[in-house]
């Protein structure tokens, strides 16, 4: 029974498809370029960029570390992230995934480090991440991940 479900609405939407039928996709103005907000945290200024088509990118600068200057555009960038999974053990050692929550910080030259991670996710016991390309779990280095804007994944 379950399987006629399924290909009734795999045809279904098919047919949609095909015909047209589908809803119309907002209109998404290539010209404008992102709204910017602070947020000062006690290690890190995070640059919140809330871009017209509904998606918002962190950047995220150290206390006392340089600030590279970025052009801005109409669309945010999308690298890959440096991992499949990323997660922490709490204190009931249970292992809490915390993907989701990161996706607005994967932005190019954004260092990921243990103590952004503990500022921004009070109470974590220790942090691990599945590579994306080993799929191995690995205890997050302690000098952090840089996200690569080229998609070569990690470096740390």
């Amino acid at each position: 029974m379950n399987e006629v479900v399924y290909y009734a609405i795999r045809a279904w939407l098919a047919v949609r498809e095909f015909c047209g039928c589908s809803r119309k996709k907002p209109e998404i103005d290539g010209s404008a370029l992102p709204t910017t907000t602070w947020e000062s945290g006690k290690q890190f200024n995070i640059q919140v960029l809330n871009y017209s088509d509904g998606r918002t990118k962190r950047r995220v600068f150290h206390q006392g570390g340089e600030q590279d200057e970025v052009i801005y555009s109409a669309f945010p960038p999308s690298p890959p992230p440096p991992w499949f999974f990323i997660g922490s053990y709490d204190s009931a050692k249970s292992l809490q995934d915390k993907t989701y929550e990161m996706d607005d910080y994967v932005y190019p030259g954004n260092v990921i480090t243990l103590d952004l991670l503990r500022e921004l996710f009070p109470g974590t016991q220790r942090w691990v991440y599945i590579h994306p390309q080993t799929f191995e779990e690995t205890d997050f280095p302690s000098e952090g991940i840089v996200i690569q804007s080229d998609g070569d994944g990690c470096s740390h």
